[in-house]
């Protein structure tokens, strides 16, 4: 196995939104919404290649209402805008979010591949459980699986997407018009994989990754979620409130890879940071008041609501936020909830603020030195990998990001002055995995 380049650099991921991810980061003033969703898509995409990131990164949800936010409301498949993406760029890793729930490894395997294939070797497949008992609404209305079960299932299927990403040798196409060969059967292979919840004979009709195979990337916050991440993940995101809760999460992780016989040289850990940019810090203050002030607490009880799995419809604004010991809700939205307790009283509204703004990620408000300062700290103290930038709104936030930050962190040493080669893995420092056939 090859490793590419030198893993000392920042690694940068953008977290992409239509409008930002602030709930109300589209109607302050300087946001401005793109004419169609495509100049959306390629307009980030282009612009994050321009400032050196790594990653280009898609969420998805398969559960939509009109209580959602604006830029949740307009969201096409991920990986029809990352097919797009990959002919605008040459060098992003294209990460597209999938769920192990609601769709077959043999669709997500080709899928991924097929991204892949077109990118030439940049894609990445985020797994995801799904939460959302809405989800479940849109497939047939069938109940959504407990938090176990679907562990459970994600475990294999991740195992049948990584064995079908073998299918093909990387010399198995002959193409030979002499001979009348156009591939070597013997290096195709079959998975025939029989296990408790999948059934998958293979193969996928997708060459082999010219990186190997597509970078698996998780962001489970659960113990759950942690022990998967541990096991196969190579790019894990992380939702953190703070330097400290990031570097207790990363160190963490690093000791559940070791239950695996896995070093922290494996994956890279990209907690989620939010920049605000102002010309100096005050102008940045003012920016974060103002989509503060235009949050729409309703959203921010929904969204609250929804990560929670309880109805709490029933509560005054301004009455305490009860524990939540609620089976559905999301363990690492609870580790969030309690480090804002530990502050003083958590109202009801507070929370749904808090949850219709940054969620949980790390923010960095002020001028563009002050929010590299503050990326290099992070940095420094073992905070992350890398960072998983996601502007608050859009365009301004990201373009002011690529103009303004990235070239201090290049400047300190932080960035690379180029990428390392035209793969996702490449780009990363990750190892090329061997194919399991290769012995064979």
């Amino acid at each position: 196995m090859g490793i590419a380049q030198r893993r000392d650099y920042m690694k940068l991921g953008y977290f992409h939104f239509n409008d930002g991810f602030h709930s109300a980061g589209w109607r302050i003033n300087r946001a401005r919404h793109a004419s169609t969703l495509y100049e959306a898509h390629r307009h980030a995409a282009v612009t994050a290649e321009r400032g050196g990131f790594d990653v280009f990164f898609l969420g998805d949800s398969l559960d939509t209402t009109i209580a959602e936010s604006a830029s949740r409301l307009a969201r096409l498949d991920p990986i029809a805008v990352l097919s797009a993406a990959s002919q605008v760029t040459r060098h992003i890793g294209l990460v597209a979010t999938m769920s192990t729930t609601y769709s077959a490894p043999y669709l997500v395997a080709r899928q991924i591949g097929s991204l892949d294939q077109l990118s030439g070797g940049r894609a990445g497949w985020n797994l995801v459980t799904s939460y959302s008992h809405g989800a479940a609404q849109n497939f047939n209305n069938q109940a959504l699986p407990p938090p176990s079960e679907r562990y459970e299932r994600a475990e294999e299927f991740v195992d049948v997407v990584r064995g079908l990403w073998d299918s093909f040798d990387e010399d198995a196409y002959l193409v030979d018009k002499v001979s009348g060969r156009f591939v070597d059967p013997a290096k195709v292979h079959a998975l025939d994989h029989t296990g408790k919840h999948y059934s998958v004979r293979g193969p996928i009709p997708v060459p082999r990754s010219p990186q190997g195979q597509p970078v698996l990337v998780q962001a489970g916050a659960s113990t759950a979620g942690v022990q998967l991440g541990a096991r196969i993940g190579e790019l894990i995101f992380a939702r953190q409130p703070s330097l400290c809760a990031a570097v207790d999460f990363r160190r963490a992780f690093h000791q559940a890879m070791g239950q695996f016989h896995r070093q922290p040289g494996d994956a890279i850990v990209m907690p989620g940071v939010i920049p605000v940019i102002g010309s100096d810090e005050e102008e940045a203050k003012r920016l974060r008041v103002e989509m503060d002030e235009a949050i729409d607490v309703e959203h921010g009880l929904y969204v609250l609501q929804d990560q929670l799995g309880t109805d709490l419809s029933s509560l005054p604004l301004d009455a305490e936020l009860p524990r939540i010991t609620c089976s559905k809700a999301q363990q690492g939205v609870l580790q969030i909830l309690d480090r804002l307790r530990a502050q003083g009283t958590l109202t009801v509204e507070a929370a749904a603020r808090y949850m219709g703004g940054m969620r949980g990620h790390i923010e960095l408000v002020g001028s563009p030195e002050q929010v590299a300062d503050g990326l290099i700290a992070l940095f420094e103290a073992g905070a992350g990998d890398g960072f998983n930038i996601i502007p608050p709104y859009m365009p301004g936030g990201l373009d002011d990001f690529v103009e303004y930050v990235c070239p201090i962190l290049r400047q300190r040493g932080y960035l690379p002055q180029d990428y390392a080669g035209p793969t996702l893995r490449e780009n990363l420092g990750l190892a090329i995995p061997t194919s399991r056939y290769r012995h064979v």
